[in-house]
């Protein structure tokens, strides 16, 4: 068994992880073995160099599609945003109108409300890799699991 396999072995199911979690000297094996992974089913490849382990039992189930292509790439990028700029989510953020909050704030209110018709919004404004990273590091690691949102996201 590589370092590799180990290593991904002993990973925490449902948590996005990053391929800096390898030594530089195992990059290049890492990479290749994460693709094979990836085909069997093992993980799930949620954006360029960010992935997450499966459960054992989900392992034959089909693979989510995942397309990441933002348009708003400048909230992304400064990772911040002001409530009030997408008029379907400012009854959410009442409290705060104008006063810029984190972007990762900002999706887990929108996720919080359990809403599948927020989520092609939220995955077409932000991508879906930064919708995966947030649902999985906040809610679902923190055991607030949301049904709806998982069955939508296919996780």
């Amino acid at each position: 068994m590589s370092k590799v396999s180990q290593k991904l072995k002993h990973l925490r199911v449902y948590k996005v992880y990053d391929y800096s979690l390898f030594d530089d000297e195992n990059k290049i094996a890492a990479e290749s073995y994460l693709s094979r992974a990836a085909s069997k089913g093992e993980i799930i490849k949620i954006g360029k160099g960010k992935f997450y382990k499966r459960a054992l039992d989900y392992k034959n189930h089909q693979i989510p599609q995942i397309i990441n292509h933002p348009s708003d790439k400048v909230a992304l990028r400064h990772n911040k945003i002001s409530p009030s700029k997408y008029p379907i989510f400012s009854n959410l953020f009442w409290s705060n109108k104008n006063i810029a909050i984190s972007l990762d704030n900002y999706i887990g209110v929108v996720l919080s409300k359990d809403n599948p018709s927020y989520l092609p919004y939220l995955r077409e404004l932000f991508g879906d890799r930064k919708i995966y990273e947030i649902y999985l590091n906040h809610f679902y690691q923190k055991h607030r699991r949301l049904e709806l949102i998982e069955e939508f996201l296919e996780i």
